[in-house]
């Protein structure tokens, strides 16, 4: 399993891609971290969080979405 990046790194845009197409089926964070290769599911959200500017759960949130 792959640590934290370090915040000067960019987020690989296939993980980022990769997440919002599973949690938009309906995909738990705790099920797409690790797939992805992620320690823990903080480690996920951070990724998550850089590539896409907020947390998976006000991500979809704000777009009306219940995943």
């Amino acid at each position: 399993m792959r640590p934290l990046a370090p915040s000067n790194t960019s987020v690989p845009r296939c993980d980022a891609r990769l997440a919002l197409e599973r949690l938009a089926r309906g995909e738990a964070v705790g099920e797409v971290a690790p797939a992805l290769g992620y320690a823990t599911p903080s480690n996920f959200i951070a990724m998550f969080r850089r590539a896409f500017g907020d947390s998976p759960a006000r991500y979809f949130a704000s777009r009306g979405v219940n995943a």
